[in-house]
Parts: C-alpha cells; sequence; structure tokens
C-alpha cells in the first residue's frame, strides 16, 4: 500500500483501498465544488481521475476553488488542478480536458464513463444528470413539479379561443371565456365534454377539431406569469430538480415549453396528458414524473406547485407538499396545501423556508 494511505488503510481496510487505486473517477466542473473534490479523491487514493472543464483561473476564484492562485490566473483549471493532484499524489493518473460538457448525461466521451458506478455529478448542473442511469446528484434539495395552465402560463385565451372554435364548427354558439375556463385542469377530454355539453356528437369528433385548431394557435396569446422564468431559473441554480406534472394535453406542452426555451430546466421530466399515465389528482402522474427525473424517490421535502384541487390532491396522495398559485384560474375547493402563493416569485422563499404543513394553506 502506497505509505501515503496508510491511514486511510486502517480505517477502510486493505481491500476497499485496493479498489480505490485501481477506480477511476470523472469530475466535471472543477469550481468551488468540483475542485475539492478532486483533490479529496486524490488524498483518498483514488488511482484515476478525469478532469473536464472549460473555463480558466480568474482572480475572483481565489478565496475558494482549490487550483486558485496568484500564479494560476490565467491558465485553464483543469491544467492547475491536474498539477495539484499530482503534488498530492504522483502515481495518480490525471486526465485534464479542457472542454466545455455538452450536457445531457452523455459522459461516453471520457475515458472514465465506463468505470461508472452511481457517482455524485459534482460540479454539473443538476438539470444536466437528468436521465443518466446510476448518476446521483448528491446536490439537490429537493424535486419540485409544475403544472402548467394557471401556474406557470396564463393560457386562457388560446384555450377560449379554441373551444369556441370547436363549438362554431359544431353550429353552437361561443362562450364567455369564464364559462370556458372553469373547466380547464381535468384533462382535455373533460375540458370539452363540459364546455361543448349541448352536442351528442362523440368526444373523438370534438377531439379532432379541437387538436387541429388548437395545434396552430395553442402558443399565440399565452404569456408566462410575471416572475416564472427568472424564478425557475433561480431554483435551479439553487440546486432543486425540476418537473412538469399537467393534465394538458402533451403536444400543446412540448410546443409551449420551447417555444419560452423552458424544456431545458426540464428535460425528459414532462408529464402531460396523452402520456397514458393517470392525470390528476391520480399519484401515479407525479410518480411517473418524479421516474423520468432520473428515477427520483418522492419524500416531504418535495413539492407540487399548482392552480388546481387536483394538484393539491395529487401532492398529498403522493406525500409531497402542495403549493396553491392563487394567482391562477382553478380553485382549491377544500383540498389541503401546504403553502398559497399569491405570485410565483413567492415560491423560492417558500420551499426556502421549508414549510411542510399540509393543512389549510398559509401565505
Amino acid at each position: 500500500m502506497n505509505p501515503f494511505f496508510e491511514r486511510s488503510g486502517a480505517l477502510l481496510g486493505k481491500e476497499a483501498m485496493a479498489r480505490l487505486a485501481a477506480a477511476r473517477v470523472l469530475v466535471v466542473g472543477v469550481g468551488g465544488v468540483g475542485s475539492w473534490c478532486a483533490e479529496a479523491l486524490a488524498r483518498t487514493g483514488v488511482g484515476a481521475i478525469t478532469l473536464v472543464d472549460d473555463d480558466v483561473v480568474q482572480p475572483s476564484n481565489v478565496n475558494r476553488q482549490c487550483p486558485a492562485t496568484a500564479a494560476a490566473i490565467g491558465r485553464p483549471k483543469v491544467e492547475a488542478m491536474r498539477e495539484r493532484i499530482l503534488a498530492v499524489n504522483p502515481a495518480c493518473e490525471v486526465e485534464a480536458r479542457c472542454e466545455r460538457y455538452a450536457g445531457g448525461g452523455d459522459f461516453s466521451r471520457y475515458s472514465a464513463a465506463s468505470h461508472l458506478r452511481d457517482v455524485p455529478c459534482g460540479g454539473v448542473h443538476p438539470r444536466n444528470c437528468r436521465g443518466r442511469k446510476g448518476v446521483r446528484d448528491m446536490t439537490a434539495k429537493g424535486a419540485i413539479f409544475f403544472d402548467l395552465d394557471g401556474t406557470l402560463f396564463d393560457t386562457r385565451a388560446d384555450l377560449a379561443a379554441t373551444v369556441n372554435h370547436t363549438r362554431r364548427d359544431l353550429g353552437l354558439a361561443a362562450l364567455p371565456a369564464d364559462e370556458v375556463i372553469v373547466h380547464v385542469g381535468r384533462g382535455a377530454r373533460y375540458l370539452l365534454e363540459h364546455a361543448i355539453a349541448e352536442t351528442d356528437r362523440p368526444y373523438d369528433d370534438l377531439w379532432r377539431i379541437f387538436i387541429d385548431h388548437y395545434a396552430e394557435h395553442c402558443c399565440e396569446k399565452l404569456v408566462p406569469y410575471p416572475g416564472v422564468i427568472e424564478t425557475l431559473d433561480a431554483l435551479a441554480v439553487a440546486g432543486w430538480r425540476l418537473g412538469v406534472n399537467t393534465n394538458k394535453p402533451n403536444f400543446a406542452v412540448k410546443l409551449i415549453l420551447e417555444k419560452f426555451g423552458l424544456e431545458r430546466l426540464f428535460g425528459a421530466a414532462v408529464v402531460a396528458g396523452g402520456d397514458g399515465v393517470p392525470l390528476k389528482p391520480d399519484p401515479a402522474s407525479i410518480r411517473e414524473c418524479a421516474a423520468r427525473l432520473g428515477g427520483w424517490s418522492l419524500s416531504a421535502r418535495d413539492w407540487m406547485v399548482g392552480d388546481s384541487w387536483t394538484d393539491m390532491r395529487c401532492a398529498e396522495a403522493a406525500g409531497v407538499n402542495g403549493a396553491f398559485c392563487e394567482f391562477g384560474f382553478g380553485r382549491l375547493d377544500d383540498a389541503p396545501c401546504a403553502a398559497r402563493l399569491a405570485r410565483f416569485a413567492d415560491l423560492a422563499a417558500v420551499v426556502g423556508e421549508g414549510k411542510t404543513n399540509q393543512g389549510e394553506g398559509v401565505k
């Protein structure tokens, strides 16, 4: 055994130390977190380390990053970190890759990829670890799942216009928007059957008329509620995992998220109507969304955010916290919630404070 690691060997045993010496670990991002992880790995006796980062050492890094010294300013972080590791353990095999990690959970291009076994993401942004089997996000604070209509976006105008287009196509008079929107939140079938109750045409006929129009017009007038994009970005940076759990038709969800560039935050963690999953309030929807979030295990630290009793009942059944959006157009009825949001931007403070009283709701 290398004499550098005798103390570790006394604690862990010879077999464990041999496994560490034979291991190769990939560290993506060698900044304020990743650099210290890399040094700790070297001091623990890991035999090979691959470092990935495209940045150079900046003066502002000196107060918190392991390879950042006055002499290293302007040099690639991975090169400075490689020298640091070799100064600690000259026997360690260090591969320094001065390049940007492309995201998406694909580590196949790196020599350490074949050795990955349930490793933390280190400095990788949490959303980039989604879908990577065997990779755990050790920095995540919890998961937050969002409804779409009345929560992330005000979709009333486009929904009402398409329902009224369907009514006119059937020879029926248009309804006031409020009389249409009251039926939103329980899926397209419920909406059409209740907002066009006068007809005896089968649902499939209504759906064909609706989808042909909505596919072309679902993004015409909708807008994100104030603070949505900024708050989502802040939550992701803070370490929260994000998903969308909505009863809205999946084709429309995809179009809307793409238009506003939000697929970058949710990745594969989107469950919508038409996915073959029971709709809210059935908790199967949020459980499937968690599964698409890299196999996330739901717990009491997680949240379901929405503007309807279906969202809050889903949260209750799944054992997570519910945050009810008072600014939306749904109804809470008698469903319990842990918090009430007067503005979307209030969410960051609510989850940060850890309010978890599944009762009448708190501001």
